[in-house]
């Protein structure tokens, strides 16, 4: 239990885009599913793009779960 006003943490996962993972506060959380949306012309592709390139054995490991 968490203390009164105080949020729980959340295990992240990075992404391996630097510039989401800083947004994000570390990347995605673990064991959560996440939505990506948006307006025509916000990235959507160009981040998925990314996150799908072949990509160093963490974000492997990530495409398992």
């Amino acid at each position: 239990m968490t203390e009164p006003g105080k949020l729980p943490s959340v295990t992240k996962l990075a992404t391996g885009i630097d510039g989401f993972d800083h947004i994000g506060l570390g990347g995605i959380p673990a064991g959560r599913t996440t939505l990506v949306a948006g307006t025509a012309g916000s990235a959507k592709t160009i981040f998925a793009a990314q996150f799908l390139r072949p990509a160093p054995s963490h974000r492997a490991r990530m495409a398992r779960h």
